[in-house]
């Protein structure tokens, strides 16, 4: 894997070189001290693990660098592209220098490579991934296209995923302790109600949810939801005589709004468990 994400990151930089006919813009490998070593502008990830980031150092100690990080030049200094974890790792070595591969590339190409860099990683979260692209999108004002066009994904996974940032903060921090999976949340975050929205993730966090019974939660709560507006909005008599007789009283349908004879309407109480049981929402 990381020979493979090597081999991309280098391609990437020789592409960009390539194209360019100024004779500046080219790559060289040599031992960087870490003091002129700027971290990343924007990280991708929030939250390094320090257990992780432990062993690697103790590997980097024992085995050494397997592979150069990689920096651009930055007026007398150079920031980290590619391997900001090996950087770090290096810090807590007490190393006083890094072999590192410098490039002279734009600002689209340092961002795509920062991106190739982590994104195929399998210990990056999700959330992670969200607050990259989000603030990547807010701070370059471009539209989702664009973004999907720079990190190289699709219109819809990146929209997903900035999508992620403007959850319930219940929701959010659902995702962000990954508490929950990501298909899920999506699921949830199409409940319209804000309080069902919240229980929801409270019993997927504590007893689990597939994603049948999570879209059925979201069905059902919309549904309610819709069917309340609706039995709103109808045009009923607010009080009918007291001349008539009990079979003659109405209530309102919660299913179809309809007014209906008090003695053919039939009444439920369920928790959420059982609805999804007995398919009491399918009556």
């Amino acid at each position: 894997m990381g020979e493979n994400m090597y081999n991309k990151l280098n391609a990437t930089i020789t592409t960009s070189a390539s194209n360019e006919t100024s004779t500046s813009n080219r790559k060289e490998i040599k031992m960087i001290p870490l003091e002129l070593i700027n971290d990343p502008e924007n990280p991708m990830r929030f939250d390094m693990n320090k257990n992780a980031l432990n062993e690697l150092a103790e590997s980097i100690r024992m085995s050494g660098l397997l592979q150069p990080i990689v920096v651009y030049r930055q007026n007398q200094r150079y920031t980290v592209v590619a391997g900001h974890r090996r950087l770090i790792a290096h810090r807590i070595n007490k190393a006083t220098e890094i072999l590192a591969m410098v490039c002279d590339i734009d600002n689209d190409t340092v961002l795509s490579m920062r991106y190739a860099e982590n994104a195929y990683r399998e210990d990056i979260s999700l959330f992670d991934e969200a607050v990259f692209l989000s603030k990547l999108k807010d701070d370059r004002k471009i539209t989702l296209v664009a973004l999907a066009n720079l990190v190289g994904k699709s219109k819809t996974y990146v929209a997903e995923r900035c999508e992620v940032m403007n959850y319930d903060h219940v929701l959010l921090k659902a995702v962000a302790d990954n508490a929950i999976s990501f298909s899920i949340a999506r699921i949830f975050n199409r409940c319209n109600d804000t309080n069902e929205l919240r229980g929801m993730v409270k019993q997927a966090i504590n007893g689990g949810v597939s994603i049948n019974t999570a879209r059925d939660w979201v069905r059902m709560s919309n549904l309610d939801s819709d069917m309340t507006d609706q039995a709103q909005e109808q045009e009923i008599e607010p009080q009918l005589p007291l001349t008539q007789s009990p079979s003659q009283l109405m209530t309102i349908c919660s299913i179809c709004a309809k007014p209906t004879p008090n003695n053919d309407i039939i009444t439920y109480h369920y928790c959420w468990d059982c609805a999804h049981v007995f398919h009491m929402y399918d009556m």
